[in-house]
Formats: structure tokens, sequence, C-alpha cells
């Protein structure tokens, strides 16, 4: 245990780490990981084993750099995998930036939060679409303010296992008509899905800048 442990007190930091598992999670073995990548990696496996069914988790730092905006990094529950993504300076001014929840976390919001699975859900964020798509059912951007002043940000997108389903139910054959987040036509599935593949630093990947 090193000095700045130390000087904590014991008592209350176990009565808090005992009633949320992501704290003691991030206490006993978050801050440990040597990357980014591995720690956003284990919060995203933590938060599922929590009971808070994940289904992407985003991480994204920006940087002071000529060339680059910042670094994303991805984790997706159906392949465990981390997506690693430099997005360049130019995406700043692009829509795919400037119509993102991004553009308002990093303007100071405190948060962004949509949910997916009901009738009106607003899709005034393209990313929105994607991750209705996917079966996602709720969304949500939250900043991450570091000592400096710099705000980040971290994305996490939410699957309902109830509502998870298979897609042969009634409930989905009756929908005809093409939405966002319908499960049973394959016009909504396919075309607006990222790629899960695990891509390059150099690679360009689907939705990095957009949240």
């Amino acid at each position: 245990m090193d000095e700045a442990s130390a000087d904590l007190p014991t008592a209350p930091l176990a009565a808090l780490c005992a009633g949320n598992p992501l704290v003691g999670w991030l206490w006993e073995k978050g801050w440990t990981l040597p990357t980014l990548g591995e720690l956003t990696q284990g919060l995203g496996r933590a938060m599922n084993v929590a009971g808070i069914p994940v289904m992407r988790l985003r991480v994204t730092l920006r940087t002071m750099h000529p060339q680059l905006a910042g670094l994303s990094y991805t984790w997706r529950r159906d392949t465990d995998e981390v997506e690693k993504f430099w997005p360049p300076l130019t995406v700043l001014q692009q829509d795919m930036f400037l119509k993102s929840p991004y553009a308002l976390i990093f303007e100071g919001a405190g948060a962004v939060r949509r949910r997916l699975d009901i009738p009106e859900a607003a899709h005034d964020f393209p990313i929105l679409e994607e991750l209705g798509a996917m079966g996602a059912t709720d969304y949500v951007a939250l900043p991450l303010v570091f000592e400096d002043g710099r705000i980040h940000a971290m994305t996490i997108a939410r699957i309902n296992p109830a509502a998870s389903r298979p897609r042969s139910s009634k409930r989905w054959r009756r929908r005809s008509r093409c939405s966002p987040g319908c499960w049973s036509c394959t016009r909504c599935d396919a075309p607006r899905a990222p790629c899960s593949t695990p891509i390059s630093a150099n690679s360009p990947a689907s939705g990095s800048g957009r949240g």
C-alpha cells in the first residue's frame, strides 16, 4: 500500500466498496491495469458482472496534437475485444463530430442520455440509429473531467436483457416498416451495424467520432 492509500480512511472505503461492486473493482484491480485499453475492457466486463448489461463501452481522451483529435478505445460485449482509434484533427470540423453527443460533452454538458426502446425515442444523433439497430435500449455520454480541467468522455450503450427475445416472436414479426432498432427487418440490421472486426490505429473506425 502506498502513502496515498495509507492516508485514506479504511472503514468508509470498505463500506463503499462493499456497497458498490464497480467502486470495489476500480479500487482493487482497475487502477492496476497498465493500459487504457485494458481498463476499458475490464470496466465493461465488471459492469456486466455487476448486473449492468453494457453492450458497448467507449472511452475517448482528447489530445494536444497537431494532427490528432484524440484516442478512443471501444469495448463490445459480443466480441469481448477492444478497438483502438486515433481520430484525425479534421474530424472536429465534420458532421460526424458536430452532430454527435461528443460536441455537447466537450462544450460542458453534464451528460447526454437517450432511451432507445420507447416509441417516441429521439434519434437526434446519427450514432443512436446505429446502436438501436444493434439492439441497444439505452445510451449515455458522460464527461470525464481531469485535474487540469480538460474534458474527455465515456459513452455507454446498454441492452435490456428482457427485450433480447428471439426475433421470431409475434411482436417483432408484425413490424413491417423499417425503423431504427427494429429487430425483424433485415434492412435495419446489416447496413447500419458497424463492423465488429478489431481495427488498427491507422484504420478508420465506424462511428468513432460520433460517440
